[in-house]
């Protein structure tokens, strides 16, 4: 199983909801339990065309959802191309086949555009996304 994680690199500056890191250290400690490929969405040098590649391998696509990842519009990019969405806006990547997405979502603020999410299997607690990553793994 391959999982693209979709996660909005900060700098250390700044504070993060401790949910955040809790659902971001799981997913890496499940990975690596698991020996699971996982490629992180973080790095914006990526090209686009790298990036749609790393999302066309994934089996699941992990978004770790909070007021950072909402201010990337290339964040919400990734989200509808791994969801088979139209790009939004203009945008480079294209509508791609629909894929398992979960999206982790921090605190109710985080949950803007909510049709968007509901593409998606929505999770708010760290028990429910290793649940739905173990989902994935014995499907």
């Amino acid at each position: 199983m391959n999982i693209y994680l979709s996660e909005f690199k900060i700098l250390p500056e700044f504070s993060r909801n401790p949910l955040h890191d809790e659902a971001l250290s799981a997913i890496l400690k499940f990975c690596n339990d698991n020996a699971f490929p996982l490629y992180r969405g973080n790095d914006p040098k990526d090209e686009y065309t790298e990036i749609e590649q790393k999302i066309r391998e994934a089996n699941t696509f992990v978004a770790l959802i909070d007021k950072y990842w909402w201010s990337s519009t290339w964040k919400a990019q990734e989200f509808c191309y791994a969801i088979g969405a139209e790009p939004i806006g203009d945008i480079k990547l294209k509508v791609s086949t629909p894929m398992k997405v979960i999206s982790f979502v921090v605190s109710d603020d985080d949950l803007k555009l909510i049709g968007m999410l509901e593409k998606s299997i929505i999770v708010r607690d760290v028990k429910n996304l290793i649940y739905e990553l173990e989902n994935c793994f014995n499907a």
